[in-house]
C-alpha cells in the first residue's frame, strides 16, 4: 500500500474547462460528511469502464486556503499497484476529482463553481488544473 496526498482541487485559478473553484466551495459538503472516504480512482476509470474499481480511498479530507486537501491509501490491487509505481517514478502527477455542483455562476466569461459535492478522487496523466497533483506521503518520511 501506498501513502499519498494532494489537492484533488485548487481554489482561484482558471482550469482547461474554463472553470474557478471558489474558496470555500466544499464547506457546506464537508461540514454534512465529516468522515466521507472518497473512492480513488487512476484517470476517472469509472467513467469509462462502469465495472472499474477504486485503486483506494481517502483517509483525510479537508479545505484549506489553497484548496480541497487529501490524503489516501492506494491499494495493493494490480492496477493499484501500478498506480504506485508511476507515482514513484513521476514523484508527482496530476489530480483531479468528480463532483456534483450545487452552485455556479457565470463570470466574465468564466464558470464560477462555488458550491460542490465531490463524488471521487483520480489521480491522472492530465488533469484539468494543472495545480492539483498527488503525490507519495513518503516525500516527507511518512510513508510505512
Amino acid at each position: 500500500m501506498l501513502k499519498v496526498r494532494g489537492y484533488a482541487s485548487v481554489f482561484g485559478n482558471v482550469d482547461s474547462y474554463g472553470e474557478v473553484v471558489d474558496a470555500g466551495a466544499f464547506s457546506d459538503w464537508l461540514a454534512d460528511n465529516p468522515d466521507t472516504k472518497l473512492p480513488l480512482f487512476w484517470n476517472h476509470a469509472h467513467i469509462w469502464d462502469a465495472l472499474a474499481k477504486p485503486i483506494g480511498y481517502t483517509t483525510a479530507l479537508r479545505q484549506d486556503m489553497k484548496g480541497l486537501y487529501f490524503e489516501a491509501d492506494i491499494l495493493d490491487t494490480k492496477e493499484g499497484v501500478e498506480v504506485q509505481q508511476i507515482i514513484r517514478a513521476a514523484g508527482r502527477v496530476a489530480s483531479s476529482f468528480a463532483y456534483k455542483t450545487k452552485s455556479e455562476y457565470p463570470e466574465d466569461d468564466v464558470w464560477h463553481l462555488s458550491v460542490l459535492e465531490p463524488k471521487e478522487v483520480t489521480a491522472t496523466n492530465w488533469g484539468a488544473n494543472p495545480k492539483a497533483y498527488v503525490e507519495a506521503a513518503e516525500a516527507d518520511g511518512e510513508d510505512e
